[in-house]
């Protein structure tokens, strides 16, 4: 679940931050062929949120994925908007996204294809990092900074991670501090789980 999004800093310009994130989930055993990219904090439109130091945002809250307990890589993009059309922009992580998991795959593995699934997804992390931040640097919009977390499945099977609060939201996970130049931000995320009872 995203939950939203704080300003430890904003980048100096004049009047708000005008933000938003795209955010893509994948499951690293099948590449490609099982991910969700989501613009926040709409994810159909061109919408941006309002920030400046010391503000939260939970617009745009949703849930970016939902099945049984697996290893999740979570690629985060954060833009400042500026001359680009933000849904656009979706389109372009996206495809940078794809393109990110078969050259990090190919990368940890070599071009044989050898399955990403269990521990490894770990490895995959840094490398796609760098390979969606060198295909998104330098659009129109302000590239803040991206980030690649890994959600492994012993933390969704295993003891629930701790629940924080900040600023009305309540999370499990965030990335690390998200910066360029003044600006500085960070990402949440909430781990729901959900049990399903089946009928003998």
């Amino acid at each position: 679940m995203y939950e939203g999004m704080h300003c430890f800093g904003d980048t100096g310009g004049a009047g708000d931050d005008e933000m938003y994130a795209v955010i893509a989930v994948y499951t690293p055993d099948r590449g490609d062929q099982s991910h969700n990219t989501v613009k926040v904090p709409d994810d159909g439109g061109d919408g941006t949120t309002d920030m400046n130091h010391g503000t939260t945002s939970t617009d745009g809250r949703r849930e970016i994925w939902s099945g049984p307990p697996q290893d999740l890589i979570i690629s985060v993009t954060l833009f400042e908007h500026d001359n680009s059309v933000p849904s656009a922009m979706k389109t372009l992580v996206d495809a940078a996204m794809i393109g990110g998991i078969a050259a990090a795959g190919t990368a940890v593995f070599g071009p044989v294809g050898t399955p990403t699934a269990g521990g490894l997804a770990y490895l995959l992390v840094p490398k796609l990092t760098e390979f969606v931040f060198e295909n998104v640097l330098g659009l129109s919009d302000d590239l803040i900074d991206t980030e690649t977390l890994a959600l492994y499945h012993n933390e969704q099977v295993g003891p629930m991670p701790p629940t924080q609060r900040l600023g009305g939201m309540s999370y499990t996970h965030a990335t690390e501090l998200l910066t360029n130049g003044d600006a500085s931000y960070k990402v949440y995320f909430r781990l729901i789980r959900e049990e399903i009872h089946q009928e003998l």
